[in-house]
């Protein structure tokens, strides 16, 4: 039978966890083990927060002093800055 492939024939796990990181979302479950859902861009599941909106998407984004994202803006201006001086 030539033509007719399984996902084993094209990719392996090793392939898998090349490609996306990590084999499995490994987020902590209700019943304390792991969970086993093949992770997104981000690492986690859909169900453990992957399809989330990060930054100014996200609707609980914070700006202003108690933003994470702060330092970063904060830090770019100075290089910024210095970098005009020299």
């Amino acid at each position: 039978m030539h033509g007719v492939f399984t996902m084993g024939d094209l990719f392996t796990i090793k392939d898998m966890v090349k490609l996306f990181g990590s084999a499995t979302c490994n987020a902590k479950t209700r019943a304390g083990g792991l969970c086993k859902n093949a992770p997104m861009a981000n690492g986690r599941c859909r169900m453990h927060g992957g399809k989330s909106l990060c930054g100014i998407a996200s609707p609980r984004f914070k700006h202003g002093r108690y933003s994470k994202y702060l330092v970063a803006r904060l830090a770019g201006r100075y290089l910024e800055e210095h970098r005009e001086d020299a």
